[in-house]
């Protein structure tokens, strides 16, 4: 019903309350029943506290426990979401190993203490190389 008055989409940011399910009917990998969203930037609209506040409706429930083993499955686990930032940095290595991204050489990392050593260069007067 919240969801039906929205024009959502996948990767939709929104704003969600949502509270525990009761224990009884309570989906192992989804605990949490939606009761208002909103959109990202805005404030909670004052017309969705009451609804924040209200006991579960029977139909709500029944909602819930027809949908939730539906939908758990297209929830992405933690390692998919990792694999999906194209971020591999933290895992470098283990994946270069196994050949999954491309092998880069190893740098020394610059310590944490040392001085950058400057090195001293003699400029020439710039008319002498000119002369020959």
């Amino acid at each position: 019903d919240i969801c039906m008055t929205r024009s959502l989409h996948v990767s939709d940011n929104v704003q969600v309350n949502a509270r525990l399910a009761p224990q009884e009917c309570a989906h192992p990998d989804i605990p949490y029943i939606c009761r208002a969203l909103w959109d990202r930037g805005e404030r909670v609209p004052s017309h969705l506290f009451p609804r924040m506040l209200e006991r579960f409706e029977i139909d709500e429930l029944e909602d819930y426990i027809m949908w939730a083993p539906k939908l758990a499955p297209k929830i992405p686990t933690e390692f998919e979401k990792f694999i999906l930032k194209n971020d591999y940095s933290d895992l470098g290595g283990l994946l270069a190993m196994q050949g999954i991204i491309q092998d880069q050489p190893l740098k020394k990392k610059p310590d944490k203490d040392a001085v950058p050593q400057i090195e001293e260069v003699e400029l020439g007067d710039s008319s002498d190389s000119n002369k020959s």
